[in-house]
């Protein structure tokens, strides 16, 4: 195997994550357990490319009524994220969240396989509550992710707080 696929299996190894391994198509597959919800990670290694490719895949699938407000709750949620994106198939409802890198020529260090799979999990976890509620109830997409996301009032108390920490103004006062 190649050095990403071997990476990658290091990582599990060492975080004691039980995963099985499909060798001959370079994939590790694992259920991930959230604090709001249960899902399957698909790392897919693509050797010849340098990239790895993190996939939370919902078991559930979106019903076909709902699917217009499932691409307004993932538009709504993809707008900020800085890393990784929702994705949904529209022809059969499958929802997952993609995070990625492309090593192109450099060796992928443990360092950057952790952030690489905790935005995963984390931001699917954040979400997931708003997902369910779109997907098989009567959810509003705004309202959810709006529910799913930190206040702006909380970020800025955040930023006011780690600035003080620091000795510095809020940017906006700069």
């Amino acid at each position: 195997m190649g050095q990403l696929y071997d990476a990658m299996i290091l990582h599990m190894e060492e975080n004691n994550l039980k995963f099985q391994r499909h060798d001959e198509a370079e994939r590790l597959m694992l259920g991930i357990g959230g604090r709001n919800g249960r899902w399957q990670i698909v790392v897919q290694v693509n050797q010849a490319r340098e990239q790895v490719t993190v996939l939370s895949m919902l078991e559930a699938h979106c019903p076909p009524e709902r699917l217009p407000a499932m691409c307004e709750f993932l538009t709504r949620a993809n707008w900020g994220l800085i890393l990784g994106n929702y994705e949904m198939d529209l022809q059969d409802g499958e929802i997952r969240y993609k995070t990625s890198v492309d090593m192109e020529g450099q060796v992928l260090p443990q360092s950057m396989i952790r952030p690489l799979m905790a935005a995963n999990i984390s931001t699917v976890d954040r979400y997931f509550p708003g997902l369910m509620r779109v997907m098989f109830g009567d959810g509003d997409a705004r309202m959810a992710v709006r529910e799913c996301e930190p206040s702006r009032e909380r970020l800025e108390a955040e930023l006011e707080e780690l600035m003080a920490q620091r000795g510095r103004s809020h940017p906006s006062r700069l």
